[in-house]
C-alpha cells in the first residue's frame, strides 16, 4: 500500500505562495484544488494539487495564446 501524503491549509498556501486568507477565498470561489474533510479540517492529496497546478498552467497558456 502506498503512503498517502496529505497537505494542510498552511502548507498549501505556502506551496502556492499565497496567504491562508487568499486560499480560503479561492476555496469559496471554487477555484482551488479539491480537498478532503478530515474531521473539521481540510486536507489535500499531493497528487490532486499537482493535477490542479498543471490544469491552471494550461489555462494560463491558452489565455496567453489567445492574446498573441
Amino acid at each position: 500500500m502506498t503512503e498517502l501524503q496529505l497537505i494542510d491549509v498552511r502548507q498549501l498556501a505556502s506551496l502556492l505562495s499565497i496567504s491562508v486568507r487568499k486560499l480560503e477565498e479561492l476555496i469559496l470561489a471554487g477555484d482551488a484544488p479539491r480537498f478532503l474533510k478530515v474531521g473539521s479540517q481540510r486536507r489535500w492529496k499531493a497528487a490532486d494539487i499537482d493535477n490542479w497546478m498543471v490544469k491552471k498552467a494550461d489555462e494560463i497558456e491558452q489565455q496567453f495564446k489567445k492574446t498573441e
